[in-house]
């Protein structure tokens, strides 16, 4: 178990295995974010990768020695995102919900009404100065996103409280910089007018950006910061607009999709598409974990660039699963020739036919295949925007804390991409037949149960038997109930007069 000793370092307890530590902190850290960590604490669920995600801290004797065997990796493709996990995950930031950019979480609802959001935690060791004589613990937390502004016709401006509700409530006074940075790519199609004024303007790769900076009182109004934006929106199609406008458009350094291929319930393959963009040749670290019941054929493995050449990985390896036990693990290292714009990658696989006590709740849903994990480094951004960089990625040998020194950035701009995950359908038995049974055992027990309920609880008595009447004998009893009928009848009419009769009397004597 990890054990806090001080603020820089960990002390490992040498009792436990790595298993148990993998799984007393996927537990723990599930319940500090309310999430359903608990199902990737076995080993079908979590690998160890061999050269993908290596350690990140920035000390150099540690980011020196790796034993891969003390790495574990898991995820949880058909887990979503939700109010269960924001609202722990605010309590980690230092001015929780009341000042800062995390003032505009407060509307939870709001944000979930947006296309996309996702939420990041890094956790790391750094060095605390610039020769690394000491180090300490970095938490980066991050939330990303996506609003379609363009969504309602005719709607030619946003704001900060259209977007999330309400406005920023300044700047966290915990924070050392507090900034809000706006693209202006888009101005390039139409005309853009910002309010209040940005404090200065960032341009790099012919990218500009212009920096609000909250901490600025000039840009505050009763302790809040608004932004809005209105824009002279064409009557011509965006899209279309930015179809004709390629040549300003800035592509991905990197972009992948992956998607599945095959039909039927037995075999299946998946292929993965790598666009690369940079007019440099390019090395990248591919890496598939997947589940054991998709059986992974090797010898299929395919690599073909988009002239359809085939060339082999640099350095290939391959865990095969195991089931019920682990599952499959792919990692290669290829790289990219500059001329070359797209590799695909592909295999096929098989299916496994699970126990009816192995599929989850909703079996017909589908099975889910995580994503591919792609990791390379980039070609450099302008140094002297360091800014550029923390947006887009971060440094594997640097500390944001030493972002505010310009030339202490490297080179290198390492970034890690997932793909897409996938769903598959498994055989699927059919579990509707278990109900069917059910039923018709039930009424078959009930039919059975009510006769033998009466047998045995009912008393039997002995009854004489009574003769038979034939049809004269019906008759006759039927005309002498008629012929009562009748007595009754007359009689009561009988009384009926005699009783008018004797009122009239007695109304003639007064």
């Amino acid at each position: 178990m990890l054990k806090r000793i001080s603020d820089t370092c960990f002390e490992v307890s040498a009792h436990l295995a790595v298993d148990d530590l993998w799984k007393s902190f996927v537990h723990e850290l599930g319940g500090l974010l309310c999430a359903s960590l608990n199902f990737v604490d076995t080993s079908t669920s979590s690998s160890s990768p061999k050269y993908s995600f290596r350690p990140q801290s920035t000390v150099t004797s540690q980011s020196q020695e790796f034993n891969n065997s003390n790495l574990r990796y898991a995820v949880l493709p058909r887990e979503i995102v939700c109010t269960e996990n924001l609202t722990p995950w605010k309590k980690f930031l230092p001015c929780n919900t009341m000042k800062g950019l995390s003032s505009l979480l407060v509307n939870s609802p709001k944000l979930y009404d947006i296309n996309y959001h996702s939420l990041r935690m890094d956790f790391r060791q750094i060095c605390a100065d610039s020769n690394c004589l000491s180090s300490r613990l970095e938490l980066s937390l991050g939330l990303g996103v996506v609003v379609d502004t363009f969504a309602k016709p005719g709607q030619n401006e946003w704001s900060l409280r259209s977007i999330f509700g309400q406005n920023m409530n300044g700047a966290c006074p915990l924070s050392d910089i507090t900034n809000v940075y706006i693209d202006l790519e888009l101005s390039k199609l139409y005309h853009m007018t910002l309010s209040p004024l940005a404090d200065y303007t960032i341009e790099s790769n012919g990218r500009t950006l212009v920096v609000y900076d909250v901490n600025n009182m000039k840009q505050t109004s009763h302790g809040t910061f608004s932004l809005s934006c209105k824009h002279d929106r064409p009557s011509t199609d965006y899209w279309l607009l930015a179809e004709n406008n390629k040549e300003n458009n800035t592509l991905p350094y990197l972009y992948v999709h992956r998607y599945t291929t095959g039909y039927g319930a037995r075999n299946g393959g998946i292929k993965t598409q790598i666009y690369n963009t940079p007019d440099t040749t390019t090395t990248l670290l591919y890496f598939e974990q997947i589940p054991w019941y998709f059986r992974v054929f090797l010898h299929t493995l395919k690599i073909i660039m988009e002239n359809g050449t085939n060339i082999k990985p640099d350095r290939l390896s391959y865990i095969p699963g195991k089931d019920r036990e682990r599952p499959y693990q792919i990692e290669m290292f290829i790289t990219i020739p500059a001329d070359v714009p797209s590799v695909e990658i592909s295999f096929e696989y098989e299916m496994t036919f699970l126990k009816w006590n192995e599929f989850p709740p909703d079996p017909n849903h589908g099975f889910y295949i995580p994503a591919a994990v792609i990791s390379t480094i980039l070609p450099k951004l302008d140094k002297q925007q360091p800014i550029l960089r923390q947006l887009q990625s971060f440094s594997l040998n640097e500390s944001l804390l030493l972002s505010s020194n310009t030339e202490s950035f490297s080179s290198s701009l390492f970034v890690r991409i997932y793909s897409e995950s996938l769903l598959v359908n498994l055989p699927t038995p059919d579990f509707s037949m278990p109900f069917n049974v059910i039923c018709l055992g039930c009424t078959a027990v009930a039919l059975a149960f009510g006769g033998f309920h009466n047998l045995t609880t009912k008393q039997f008595s002995y009854v004489e038997k009574k003769e038979k009447k034939n049809f004269r004998q019906y008759l006759q009893l039927l005309w002498a109930k008629f012929l009562a009928f009748k007595q009754y009848l007359n009689a009561k009419t009988n009384r009926n007069a005699l009783r008018q009769d004797l009122h009239r009397q007695h109304q003639h004597v007064e």
